[in-house]
């Protein structure tokens, strides 16, 4: 597991600063009236998730991450339409065998896109939440969470598009980008407990 930690903006800093002031208050007020919840607290966990995942340096370290990959068969993921459509455009620029696969495309085009993957024909396919469950090609290398939510269910499924056995496979390599501290704090907890199951390396990206 490689997680690696991704910058935010100046812009992008405000917005995730002005979250925490607004999580921050409502929590306060929750915890005056003796609750731990509210359909306002819940909105604004949303609203900063939303704007983690929408960094634009998930995408430039994708690519970036990806030059080194080149050749070989991997997944990527992202939780918007928009960015996977970005990064697969990217990645046919610098030549790479890629395709992505979401709703928006009609069903002939994301079965031709994922055929190509399981055939080998192409070797990255960017996808969104599209393929979390249902997809089996053992023989795929890598996996790069580019972004992701904080649900436990995605995270096991997108694990295990990753490390299926196949024969001559001895390991498998997921990459991870976060942002925030929360997103940290749950990468960190996943390594206590995956400890002497999977080696774990933590990274920054550049600025």
């Amino acid at each position: 597991l490689w997680n690696i930690k991704v910058p935010l903006n100046a812009t992008e800093q405000r917005a995730i600063d002005a979250d925490n002031r607004a999580i921050a208050r409502e929590i306060g007020i929750l915890k005056r009236t003796g609750e731990t919840e509210s359909p306002r607290l819940r909105n604004l966990l949303l609203r900063r998730s939303r704007h983690s995942q929408s960094l634009r340096s998930r995408i430039s370290s994708t690519v970036t991450l990806l030059r080194d990959m080149k050749g070989k068969k991997g997944l990527v993921f992202h939780e918007s339409i928009g960015a996977a459509n970005e990064i697969g455009g990217a990645l046919a620029t610098e030549m790479h065998r890629a395709r992505v696969y979401h709703s928006k495309l009609g069903p002939p085009t994301r079965y031709q896109n994922l055929l190509l993957y399981t055939e080998n024909q192409v070797d990255v396919l960017v996808t969104c939440r599209a393929l979390d469950e249902g997809l089996d090609v053992p023989n795929t290398e890598f996996g790069l969470i580019s972004a992701s939510t904080s649900s436990t269910r995605q995270r096991i499924q997108r694990l295990g598009r990753i490390v299926r056995i196949n024969p001559g496979k001895e390991k498998a390599k997921v990459i991870t980008l976060y942002a925030l501290p929360h997103e940290e704090n749950l990468l960190r907890a996943e390594s206590e407990a995956l400890e002497g199951v999977s080696n774990v390396h933590w990274f920054e990206a550049r600025s």
